[in-house]
């Protein structure tokens, strides 16, 4: 249960950076997925345990912004639901 947090917001960060511009999609990508998982790992309270845990929770929100992003982006861009017809 303590891995939604990082699921989520990961999910959340990825689907918003289609709004944004090319150029600053991957370096505010960057900056957002290592803050949230920084912000996980001590809301979660594995900080306590070891520090390392950040690795962990940075590598799921990192896959989950990119599942995020690959989503919103096909809902934006429907091209794959049009009949071939």
């Amino acid at each position: 249960m303590e891995e939604i947090l990082p699921l989520a917001s990961g999910f959340v960060i990825g689907s918003l950076l289609t709004l944004v511009r090319r150029r600053v999609r991957l370096p505010l990508g960057a900056v957002l997925v290592g803050l949230f998982a920084a912000i996980a790992t001590v809301a979660s309270g594995e900080v306590r345990v070891s520090a390392w845990f950040v690795v962990i929770d940075l590598a799921l929100v990192g896959a989950a912004a990119a599942a995020g992003f690959l989503a919103a982006g096909r809902l934006r861009n429907p091209r794959h639901l049009t009949d071939p017809r």
